[in-house]
């Protein structure tokens, strides 16, 4: 019997997507085998990377994103909404791509200027889910994006509150994970990409006490 090949996960999925970003957008063809050994230094990775040939064949799609490399002294973006997330991106991504498309750029800005304070990391996840969704125009995740962004449940506790009303009663979908806001209690010194979803944070009260 032929052996199944091991399915890939989407953490491993992505990071092998945003290495072989950084190859394209620097002109270049993604190596699969620089590829595997920078994903192999990560902890958390190593233990479910694929093959080299299956990361060739990840590496090897062309993806969604066409737009380029955005350059901050010659784009119509406003560069003061896009680098605090660069910054950001750059430190928590050592070894990775150091560089946003114009796409990513655009919608960064159009996040950070919507809803100021926005953390830069989750503004560059936020971005990044609104492109997935545009690209395969799922109008349902769009909406539900859009909805995320117009409550900004990590803006405050109260805007945490409404929003989780919100999700409780089915009037919008969750789609990811948020920080907490700054004027709750913390659940840990976690970065935001470990939060808690909102399903199993218990429910808060003023200043993000438990119930």
């Amino acid at each position: 019997m032929r052996k199944r090949s091991r399915r890939v996960g989407l953490e491993v999925r992505r990071a092998i997507e945003e290495a072989a970003k950084e190859y394209r957008l620097r002109g270049e063809t993604p190596n699969a085998a620089d590829i595997y050994r920078t994903l192999e230094k990560d902890p958390d990775l190593k233990s479910n990377l694929p093959t080299e040939r299956t990361i060739r064949a990840i590496a090897s799609e062309e993806g969604p994103d066409k737009s380029g490399v955005w350059r901050a002294t010659a784009s119509s973006v406003d560069a003061s909404l896009v680098l605090p997330t660069l910054v950001a991106f750059i430190e928590e991504h050592a070894g990775a791509r150091t560089q946003f498309s114009v796409r990513e750029a655009e919608a960064i800005a159009a996040i950070c200027e919507a809803v100021p304070n926005t953390p830069p990391l989750f503004a560059w996840a936020l971005a990044s889910r609104y492109l997935d969704a545009e690209h395969v125009r799922d109008a349902r995740a769009i909406a539900a994006l859009d909805a995320l962004l117009a409550f900004a449940p990590w803006t405050s506790v109260a805007a945490q509150q409404r929003y989780m009303k919100a999700l409780a009663e089915g009037r919008v979908r969750q789609m990811m994970s948020w920080p907490d806001p700054p004027d709750a209690t913390p659940l840990s010194e976690v970065k935001w990409k470990t939060v808690i979803p909102a399903k199993a944070r218990g429910g808060r009260t003023q200043k993000g006490h438990k119930k």
